[in-house]
């Protein structure tokens, strides 16, 4: 009995026109929404809602493009090397900047020929077409560190958070799915034991807390407890007490929350910077300007 030949084996590494095919479809959908969201009538809450929809639609469109890339345990192929999978995402992601910004202009010439005036000029219409898109790249970096983890939780939980967006059914929040892929970079930074530099100084923000009327029972130096907040939000601190001129403390406390918001914002911005130093330098996208 003659022996059968052996079937060759099959090339799991997915190529990228094929999947830039595959993905073309969407992202000319995409391209549509966003443009026509920037009309005469567009609100930018309208603008950032279509960009929302828009970018799940296409991410939920590129992670099942990619579903060759990985192993039945959800790890990439070690014949699909990590540069290979941000090149892929980077081309498909600029071709998508570049049509919706292009769709933007056609959006634009449009109006002009219905006799209809436009909200912004030809260029802006095109830049404001693809922000909504250019504004979602550190999320999409997030979602590719949490695709490319080597915990198994952290990959099922990312593509998880990958489904299509249904008008009219409960979908996933933008927001949550946000959260969920900015976690595997967090999980990254929790699980790290690199060493940075820190600078320490500054203003100091001291918190001031208005207790009410004065009770003759207690006196200046008294040390008290209070209670802030509720449920899963409540707290207590230790408060030593003192009195004030209401005028003089209503004036403080607004002084105060100068520097809480600047405290703040330096706070968002640092920890930012560490979820962005902790990007595969394979899995930065790099926008590309338009000509």
């Amino acid at each position: 009995m003659s022996k059968q030949p052996k079937k060759a084996k099959q090339n799991t590494r997915p190529n990228f026109l094929a999947v830039k095919r595959k993905l073309k479809k969407d992202v000319a959908k995409v391209s549509e929404t966003l443009a026509k969201s920037c009309t005469a009538t567009a609100t930018a809450k309208k603008q950032q809602e279509a960009g929302r929809v828009a970018i799940i639609n296409y991410i939920h469109a590129l992670d099942r493009s990619l579903d060759s890339a990985f192993t039945k345990n959800g790890s990439l192929y070690q014949d699909f090397p990590i540069e290979d999978l941000g090149t892929l995402v980077n081309d498909c992601f600029n071709d998508i900047v570049v049509n919706v910004r292009k769709a933007g202009h056609v959006e634009y010439e449009d109006l002009k020929k219905r006799g209809e005036t436009p909200a912004y000029d030809k260029n802006e219409t095109g830049k404001n077409a693809s922000k909504a898109i250019r504004d979602k790249k550190r999320d999409l970096e997030n979602y590719l560190m949490c695709v490319t983890s080597k915990n198994a939780k952290v990959r099922k939980n990312a593509r998880a958070a990958c489904g299509e967006w249904i008008p009219g059914q409960t979908n996933m929040a933008w927001g949550a799915r946000c959260v969920i892929w900015q976690a595997g970079v967090e999980h990254l930074i929790a699980n790290s034991d690199l060493t940075v530099s820190v600078g320490r100084g500054g203003e100091e923000v001291e918190g001031v807390y208005y207790r009410g009327e004065v009770d003759k029972s207690e006196s200046d130096g008294d040390t008290v407890t209070a209670s802030f907040g509720t449920g899963k939000h409540a707290y207590s601190l230790a408060l030593t007490l003192s009195t004030a001129d209401v005028s003089n403390l209503y004036t403080e406390l607004g002084d105060l929350l100068v520097g809480v918001s600047r405290l703040q914002t330096q706070c968002n911005a640092g920890r930012r910077e560490i979820r962005d130093s902790f990007i595969d330098e394979s899995l930065i996208i790099t926008v590309k300007e338009a000509n």
